[in-house]
């Protein structure tokens, strides 16, 4: 609505029940991210006319687009369709995917090539473009057609949306300076929130139960090897600690054999990706603390990234261990939301600050406050 009221429109289009939003994106099978909650408001304003749909974004996603909207009599419906599922190449499939999607006034946009689609379809000015980045790193390739391509789309994209949004003011300062745009008040600092009423197990029963859990999806960068070691150490070490490992990925089929191998099954439930996210979310409101051991990677977003992982811990009243990597930790550090430890730091080092997390229960009732 404020973009909108920024475009100075005409009043019959300034408030969000006159609005025909269109929402793009890519991250079937994740959770946490602003696609479904942005879906999941809409939903809940019964006079919004909505269309959303959302493509596979990796190669172990399931091959479909998934489709939600308002049909006709005001209901909510959802929709499959077969694709192939091969990215890169699938993405320039996911650009002429149109499912008879009706014109809208406002278009919500996840990534570079879903913003280009709905500039060449926008009609007229009174059509606004929004694109909602989450997932910036420098642009790096070692192919020079591909890195240029990918940064001239880049420019033409952000120097002709309506707005652009990042998750955090180290990215949106550093997406300005890779692709060029600086058009003043049109860049913005937009973070992800969470739908905190998920979580409704708050008793301190939760720190009796001596659980660790890790939220998100499995895989390299967000520490799958380290969350593998930490597993394997605190049963070779005999701790009374148990694991739950909510979300699918690259790596978890490798975690989960490594755990098994070193015979220490018993102490992890891994419930891989949940459809239901509020189900996820009852899940992990059931543990005691959360841990996030991120890695150091130059080619990996979480630098400049306001992980989602981090606002479902504080939901659910999760004291948070975490490495150095996401560019908030300080600030989470700083107020007690979080133990912070170096990228590098082993995994004896991270069951070492567990362990303290988890010896005084009147200071984790404090912290989970």
């Amino acid at each position: 609505v404020d973009v909108y009221k920024d475009r100075r429109f005409s009043r019959k289009h300034s408030t969000l029940d006159a609005l025909k939003v269109m929402l793009l994106a890519n991250g079937l099978e994740m959770h946490g991210g602003p696609f479904e909650a942005v879906v999941r408001y809409l939903s809940l304003l019964t006079d919004v006319p909505f269309f959303a749909v959302r493509h596979p974004l990796i190669r172990n996603q399931r091959s479909f687009s998934e489709i939600t909207q308002r049909n006709s009599d005001g209901g909510i419906e959802s929709k499959t369709s077969w694709r192939l599922n091969l990215p890169p190449i699938t993405y320039l499939v996911d650009f002429f995917f149109d499912p008879k999607a009706p014109s809208p006034r406002l278009w919500l946009t996840f990534n570079n090539l879903s913003a280009l689609r709905a500039i060449l379809r926008s009609r007229g000015s009174q059509e606004v473009v929004i694109l909602w980045s989450i997932d910036f790193v420098p642009t790096k390739s070692s192919n020079y057609l591909i890195q240029r391509t990918y940064k001239s789309l880049d420019k033409y994209v952000h120097n002709r949306v309506s707005q652009h949004w990042e998750v955090s003011q180290i990215a949106l300062e550093a997406r300005i300076a890779e692709s060029g745009a600086a058009r003043s008040g049109l860049h913005k600092v937009v973070p992800m929130g969470i739908w905190s009423e998920a979580f409704s197990d708050s008793s301190t029963e939760r720190f009796l139960r001596r659980k660790v859990a890790y939220f998100g999806s499995v895989n390299e960068r967000n520490g799958a090897d380290m969350l593998g070691d930490i597993i394997i150490a605190s049963f070779e070490n005999e701790l009374d600690l148990r694991f739950d490992i909510i979300g699918g990925g690259s790596k978890l089929d490798s975690l989960r054999a490594r755990v098994s191998a070193a015979g220490a099954s018993s102490k992890v439930t891994f419930y891989g990706f949940i459809e239901n996210e509020m189900e996820a979310y009852r899940i992990l409101g059931q543990a005691t603390i959360a841990i996030a051991p991120f890695i150091d990677d130059d080619d990996s977003f979480t630098s400049y990234a306001d992980p989602s992982k981090f606002k479902a811990y504080l939901a659910a009243s999760l004291p948070i261990l975490t490495s150095n990597v996401p560019p908030n930790v300080k600030q989470l550090e700083s107020q007690g939301g979080a133990r912070v430890l170096r990228s590098d730091s082993s995994a004896s080092e991270y069951i070492e600050v567990i362990l303290q997390m988890m010896e005084n229960q009147d200071a984790w009732c404090e912290n989970a406050e």
